[in-house]
């Protein structure tokens, strides 16, 4: 689970839930509201503290789902600055857990200028209701998860 957990006002926060027999984290209430602005001074963040061997870009992959359309968006940063429309995770909108690697774009979701050593990777609500079980990071551009 993650090193920290915010709120921010408007009473939105990452939980810990019980989603398909999985512990997950969900941004809750869930009131169907979405932040794109000031995203990391109004959002609610996960911050996960991670040692890397090598320097370089990270792809992402999310396994996790949203209950509708309305929440199923998540932001991944990266020490604290967002990847722009890049880092926006489209996640499964069947409330089904699924892996899931692309932005609104349709594009990879790409952690670029990943210093060695430690760094922290961000999530941030976009739409409440979202949520998720996992993180991968690879520098595999080929790789795809095919289990939980």
């Amino acid at each position: 689970m993650p090193s920290t957990v915010e709120s921010i006002p408007r009473g939105k926060t990452w939980q810990e839930v019980t989603k398909g027999g999985y512990r997950v984290m969900q941004v809750l209430p869930d009131t169907g509201s979405t932040i794109d602005t000031s995203v990391i001074t109004t959002s609610p963040e996960l911050q996960y503290q991670i040692n890397f061997v090598t320097a370089g870009d990270y792809y992402v992959w999310v396994y996790g789902a949203g209950p509708d359309t309305g929440g199923d968006t998540l932001h991944v940063g990266l020490n604290g600055a967002l990847q722009g429309t890049n880092g926006r995770v489209v996640l499964n909108a069947s409330d089904t857990l699924n892996w899931s690697n692309t932005n609104t774009s349709g594009n990879r979701v790409v952690l670029t200028g990943i210093s060695a050593g430690v760094n922290i990777i961000n999530v941030y609500m976009r739409e409440d209701g979202a949520w998720f079980y996992k993180l991968l990071l690879t520098r595999d551009p080929n790789f795809v998860p095919t289990r939980d």
